[in-house]
């Protein structure tokens, strides 16, 4: 006669468990504590916020499909220190790799096509595309083989960071601890009132110097008050994600889900309507949101 009872394997509770349930990352039933360990360490070192970037960042970790970092790009400076190019800048978007050295006046050095079925479709495309830049370095962070990666799962992302509500010391030099500042602004108007072009131009009440490649704030008067400011950020990580994600409403989108047809105002080729992939991923979010009409 058998038994009506059926054993069940069953996961004992460690620290280790306690740590990760606490990071919001509970152990999945199949993970070893070695990959568990790092998963947490992982969200620990770099925990999530409740921002697009912090959902792109760790989306894969709740599956423990972490980011493989790949290259550090860097600017490879003047002698004197200063950039060496106007106005870099690197953007990773939904479907295309693009570098400018001028971005203020669309200065564009590098586009690849980063689609699955695009020209550029490995990082290794990448990687040679990055070799024709001097003002650039590419520095190698992994021992793993790149050859058939996708360039495709290259992290959606920009050099572009912001910085809001940073105090000021009460002092007339300020270090940010940011480096390549390219826009700011101030609370105190009356201290920050007449930018300077150098520290020696300083010489009265209002006036301020900012060493943007540097990241100093230089005041005529103490300061005492928060700034907000863009940076370039460099040096910038390439990361690989096996399951990537990028905002629904990123310009770039429509190569992926939109057909193209011929303008008869134009000529050229327009996208106007949704493929295949675009289809379901639009019936997916109306399934969820439907905007009071259809399932």
């Amino acid at each position: 006669m058998s038994s009506p009872y059926a054993s069940q394997p069953f996961l004992l509770g460690t620290a280790l468990d306690e740590v990760g349930i606490e990071a919001g990352m509970p152990r999945l039933k199949s993970e070893s504590m070695a990959e568990y360990r790092r998963r947490v360490m992982f969200q620990l070192r770099d925990p999530p916020d409740a921002t697009t970037d912090g959902f792109i960042r760790t989306a894969g970790r709740m599956v423990n499909e972490l980011d493989k970092q790949l290259f550090r790009l860097d600017l490879v400076l003047n002698p004197d220190g200063s950039m060496p190019v106007p106005d870099p800048r690197i953007e990773i978007s939904s479907s295309r790799f693009l570098v400018w050295d001028d971005y203020d006046n669309d200065s564009l050095v590098i586009e690849l096509d980063i689609r699955e079925q695009g020209e550029d479709k490995l990082v290794e495309d990448v990687l040679l595309a990055l070799a024709t830049l001097a003002w650039l370095s590419v520095e190698l962070l992994t021992s793993d083989s790149i050859e058939y990666l996708k360039s495709f799962r290259l992290r959606y992302g920009s050099t572009d960071s912001y910085y809001s509500g940073v105090p000021l010391g009460a002092t007339k030099m300020n270090n940010l601890n940011v480096k390549y500042i390219k826009t700011i602004s101030f609370n105190a108007q009356p201290v920050f009132s007449s930018v300077k072009t150098s520290l020696a131009a300083l010489g009265e009440n209002g006036d301020f110097y900012v060493d943007s490649d540097n990241g100093i704030v230089y005041s005529y008067e103490e300061a005492r008050s928060f700034c907000h400011f863009s940076a370039r950020e460099f040096p910038f990580d390439l990361h690989w994600q096996t399951i990537r994600s990028f905002p629904l409403n990123d310009e770039d989108t429509e190569r992926l889900y939109y057909e193209t047809l011929l303008s008869d105002s134009t000529g050229e080729d327009e996208y106007v309507q949704l493929n295949a992939d675009g289809a379901k991923v639009y019936n997916e979010l109306l399934k969820v949101h439907p905007l009071q009409w259809g399932e």
